[in-house]
């Protein structure tokens, strides 16, 4: 192996290297950068609106987020402010852990590289058992990560935009991926139900599932600027 092709070969080898960790410290702003945007931007027209949109509702399609993927997608759609595959449908807060995030319509990319999604098309808040999906990363501050530290008794908020509907926290579990239990109606009670994956490793078997009790509903958005942004 010749000297020249040795030099060459090292200076590839660091400039993947970069590369690779430019994505990785560009992933997260970009996904916050978005998220916040959906959050800040959102309006009870853009929600109505987002009733006529389709949306893809199947789990099992959901592919883990990684630096490469998250980065491109992201950085494209912000920079060309690309939003026709999402439906904005309202907000999701949890105060005691700092979250924040636009809740979209189903679970397809556009929707969980911005922040929480919908499981099925009927569900409606403050009714049933209205059940959200999101992305554990390793940043555990953005996306649904910080369920990790949900602890009962913490409140969690959500708006359509008309309405804030008020859950209080009372189970917090690891189960399966495919127990199917925690998406059924809960006799007595109006829930939220909040999934995310335990680590974020590829393969991970199990999911951090957090549940909340609906405890009332206010029709005073102003009242809950300070959580919702």
């Amino acid at each position: 192996m010749s000297r020249k092709f040795k030099k060459w070969l090292v200076a590839s080898i660091f400039c993947v290297g970069l590369i690779i960790a430019l994505i990785g410290l560009l992933s997260n702003p970009l996904i916050q950068n978005m998220g916040n945007e959906e959050v800040d931007n959102m309006t009870p027209k853009k929600v109505e609106a987002s009733k006529r949109k389709p949306a893809n509702f199947d789990y099992s399609s959901v592919k883990m987020l990684n630096p490469a993927s998250t980065t491109w997608g992201t950085a494209k759609d912000f920079v060309q402010g690309d939003t026709s595959d999402y439906a904005p449908v309202g907000k999701v807060a949890i105060p005691n852990v700092s979250l924040r995030l636009p809740i979209g319509k189903g679970l397809g990319h556009q929707v969980l590289s911005r922040g929480a999604g919908t499981m099925s098309e009927d569900q409606q808040m403050g009714q049933g058992n209205y059940a959200m999906a999101g992305h554990y990363m390793t940043n555990t501050q953005i996306l649904f990560s910080p369920l990790k530290r949900v602890k009962i008794g913490d409140m969690i908020y959500l708006t359509d935009m008309q309405k804030v509907y008020r859950y209080r926290t009372y189970s917090k579990r690891t189960v399966p991926k495919n127990e199917v239990e925690v998406l059924k109606e809960v006799a007595g009670k109006k829930v939220v139900t909040l999934i995310t994956c335990a680590s974020p490793y590829a393969n991970e078997p199990n999911r951090i599932v957090v549940k909340g009790e609906l405890v009332g509903t206010s029709t005073d958005l102003n009242q809950y600027k300070n959580i919702f942004g």
